[in-house]
């Protein structure tokens, strides 16, 4: 019996033992069972924000696609605007030009007052250096008419802009003006 009652003992303790055991496994598959349960939620609610971002970015997306429709119909306006303005400023130009040249045209030239043909040479006087000085040459012009053509035929060139008023004009205002000779 003594056999019996250590074999009777062993069996407890190991019974005991397997109880320890299952009840560890029975705790730990527990354990795993929440935390499953916990990471089944935590899916759940990631899938909820998922799914709240899409459906709330999609309206920020359209948000954004007006905001800049409007914003690039609003530069398209005033591209349209700038246009119309430059497109007015260079038909204001033009007009000033052509009126410009309608009034040089209407004005008498020096080439056509005197009697020079147009086939003559054209110089400009350069100013000259006399002793070191530079010096503004000064052109005396006048003016002669056709109808002192027939009465002066025997006056000499010299005589005749001797006789004409003349006016000295510094060379400066002359710039622009060729002289014939």
């Amino acid at each position: 019996m003594v056999d019996m009652e250590n074999e009777l003992k062993d069996l407890r303790e190991k019974n005991n033992d397997l109880v320890q055991k299952v009840q560890y496994w029975k705790m730990t598959a527990a354990q795993r069972e929440n935390e499953k349960l916990e990471l089944m939620k935590e899916i759940n609610e990631l899938r909820l924000k998922l799914s709240r971002l899409r459906s709330g970015g999609a309206a920020q997306a359209r948000k954004l696609y007006a905001a800049l429709q409007s914003a690039s119909e609003e530069a398209l306006s005033h591209l349209v605007q700038a246009s119309s303005a430059v497109a007015r400023t260079l038909e204001l130009a033009k007009t000033d030009m052509q009126d410009r040249q309608e009034l040089e045209t209407a004005l008498p030239r020096w080439s056509s007052l005197s009697n020079t043909p147009s086939s003559d040479k054209v110089n400009r006087v350069p100013p000259m250096l006399i002793g070191g000085r530079l010096m503004q040459p000064v052109v005396s012009l006048s003016r002669t008419l056709h109808s002192n053509y027939s009465r002066s035929d025997n006056i000499s060139p010299n005589q005749q802009n001797r006789t004409a008023s003349a006016r000295a004009v510094p060379m400066h205002m002359l710039q622009g003006i060729h002289l014939y000779i």
